[in-house]
């Protein structure tokens, strides 16, 4: 399966690693598990060749319009940095990386978010009419953003 797996600045670190950790041992292990290759093919890919971590890391990208023509079967987007609920809602409204998340979604492409990550695709508008989650402490702001959203 083809997973990209959506970054953008300021991101959580840990979210971030997290991800790219647990595919990165799945494909490591599917030997173990009888399979013949690795699962996942795994593009990191962002707005542009680079992101910048919560932390300030720089890690490159795959930009991606680059994906338009070769649509991964799963994008996944991490959670953004560590931040307040409504700044959250700021950092996510009107950013360059909704149309992105829209593109895909329309090209049938199976998305999925952690934590703070499901504010962009709620923002993008592909949540409306579904059930979605998100971390605790950021369900009342996503509720009160995002009402059509179960």
């Amino acid at each position: 399966m083809r997973v990209a797996v959506l970054t953008v600045d300021g991101m959580f670190d840990s979210g971030l690693t997290t991800m790219l950790d647990i595919l990165a041992t799945a494909n490591a292990l599917s030997g173990q598990a009888g399979l013949a290759g690795a699962p996942f093919e795994v593009t990191v890919a962002g707005r542009g060749s680079s992101v910048r971590t919560g932390h300030g890391l720089r890690l490159a990208t795959v930009p991606w319009p680059e994906l338009r023509n070769d649509p991964p079967e799963l994008a996944v987007m991490p959670a953004i940095g560590l931040r307040p609920p409504a700044e959250i809602v700021d950092y996510v409204r009107g950013h360059d990386f909704l149309s992105a998340i829209g593109t895909l979604s329309q090209a049938g492409v199976g998305l999925a978010a952690a934590c703070s990550g499901t504010f962009f695709l709620a923002e993008a508008g592909v949540l409306d009419g579904r059930t979605a989650t998100t971390s605790w402490w950021l369900s009342p702001a996503f509720r009160t953003r995002y009402p059509r959203v179960d």
